[in-house]
């Protein structure tokens, strides 16, 4: 939106500084004839309008948006436990996990 108003605002004064007449609101008004000079005003302020324009309406750079990488942590393998002991799942308080424990049988 703020774009269409920026374009919009350089287009009508543009318009507004190239009256046919080539006065440029320096003589105090009114036709006084053509002279011969003065026809060609609004070129520079059409030229300066088309190259502001463009500036505002080429397309934005791309925007890249990187995705966070997903870590995917393989279980450890689990050993078969030693003899006279079992592995058990536990609660650890201080982390209030479950924990993997060797227990005796």
């Amino acid at each position: 939106m703020k774009r269409l108003f920026v374009i919009l605002l350089f287009c009508f004064s543009s318009l507004a500084y190239a009256n046919p007449y080539g006065h440029h609101g320096r003589h105090g008004g009114g036709h006084h004839g053509h002279h011969g000079h003065g026809h060609h005003g609004w070129i520079a302020p059409l030229i300066i309008g088309g190259v502001v324009t463009y500036a505002l309406t080429r397309p934005q750079q791309p925007v890249v948006v990187q995705q966070p990488p997903i870590i995917v942590q393989q279980p450890s393998p689990i050993v078969a436990p030693p003899p006279g002991y079992h592995y058990e799942h536990i609660l650890d308080a201080n982390c209030s996990c479950y924990r993997l424990a060797l227990i005796p049988n």
